[in-house]
């Protein structure tokens, strides 16, 4: 069977790519030497419409996690015209893409040249601050279009990164910022990031309620609360409710805290949004005498979270274009370059016999796979290649 030319998925708009069935027809013509990605087009089409549907608000895509464009074209596809943009590259970028995207500018920190870029030259008219410092470089574009959004952070241990040691303003603080931006009659939100992975909705919970709380001593009426992303996959040493119990616990959550006036509500999904969409296929280039693997690929490309992070994603192995079984005792995994550090916290119980040429696919790929990639050593990052049938869990 050849690849096709044109893949199609329902009402998805036709993408005109050469596009592989599944990983098995992939091997079955191509033996790649260099780690690839397999980038199922449908698998992210299908989230994203899930999670506008379900979410209580509007969704913005954190173009941190994935910025490939093939990715940014299939969720514009989907319906997402909101994004969480980090720095003035990524708004270069997605402005580059579409020209009628809403740009959230939602890095606390950045630099006076930037916020005059995104404001003058990029039409971003949402930003994001923690501190004084911030609201003062603000102030020449502070209009009654302009939202500005604080973010607050409270101690948890309920996430794999929790962000309060960079960003977010104590309650108190946030209370003041509250209180200044308001005498500038710019558009007055809250926000907060619960942290990456976080696997307890309760501490939306808590966020929310603060919020309220936030708002009320400031005596400010606030137009937005984006409750940030850190909504959790579940991988194979996880076990995390559904995404939806984290959307109805926010919901309840902000009608109660906010009875009479009810802000617009937002969330900034990334692993959540474009993590199944993609796996990341590896070969096998040795195998030592004790049983660790070498593969062509490690934490200074596509699998660099798994070097700071205990994640462990799930696996298939293949062997002439045929999934082989996977079993034996949990080894070692090596990346290929010359660096100590180039290994994967997690092991694996990879197949008994398994040997140099065999492939090893991890799932679950599709966020922080190819964004965080590295060309060191001489190891170029791996390419997309795309196939209708993903990575299914």
């Amino acid at each position: 069977m050849k690849p096709s030319k044109i893949y199609d998925q329902g009402s998805m708009p036709i993408a005109r790519k050469t596009c592989w069935f599944d990983t098995q027809q992939f091997l079955e013509h191509e033996q790649p030497n260099l780690p690839v990605f397999l980038y199922a087009a449908s698998a992210l089409y299908k989230t994203s419409r899930s999670l506008q549907l379900n979410f209580p608000g509007e969704v913005s895509y954190a173009v941190k996690a994935n910025p490939e464009e093939t990715v940014l074209n299939t969720l514009w596809d989907s319906g997402i015209r909101s994004f969480d943009v980090a720095s003035i590259n990524e708004i270069k970028w997605v402005s580059s893409l579409f020209r009628d995207a809403n740009l959230h500018f939602n890095n606390p920190v950045k630099s006076e040249r930037d916020i005059e870029q995104a404001y003058c030259l990029y039409g971003v008219r949402s930003f994001v601050i923690d501190d004084l410092s911030g609201l003062n470089l603000l102030i020449p574009y502070l209009r009654a279009e302009v939202e500005v959004t604080i973010r607050f952070k409270l101690d948890h241990d309920r996430a794999a990164y929790d962000f309060g040691s960079k960003f977010g303003a104590t309650s108190e603080q946030a209370i003041m910022l509250l209180k200044r931006v308001n005498q500038y009659q710019a558009k007055c939100a809250l926000t907060f990031h619960p942290g990456s992975q976080c696997t307890d909705s309760e501490v939306y919970e808590r966020y929310i309620i603060e919020a309220a709380r936030i708002a009320r001593k400031a005596d400010v009426s606030i137009k937005r609360l984006n409750v940030g992303g850190g909504f959790p996959v579940n991988y194979q040493n996880s076990n995390v409710a559904e995404i939806s119990e984290f959307f109805h616990v926010i919901n309840q959550t902000v009608k109660q805290c906010f009875p009479d006036d009810v802000p617009g509500l937002l969330c900034e999904p990334g692993r959540a949004m474009v993590s199944f969409c993609a796996s990341l296929l590896t070969r096998v280039i040795h195998l030592r005498d004790n049983g660790d693997v070498f593969i062509n690929d490690g934490v200074y490309g596509g699998l660099q979270e798994q070097s700071i992070m205990a994640i462990e994603t799930p696996l298939r192995i293949w062997r002439n274009g045929i999934e082989i079984q996977q079993g034996g005792k949990a080894r070692t995994i090596f990346g290929p370059t010359c660096d100590l550090v180039d290994r994967l916290l997690s092991q694996y119980p990879l197949s008994e016999d398994i040997k140099p040429g065999d492939y090893v696919e991890f799932g679950l790929m599709g966020a922080y796979g190819s964004a965080t990639a590295t060309g060191f050593n001489g190891f170029d990052p791996a390419e997309y290649v795309w196939v209708e049938k993903g990575f299914e869990l």
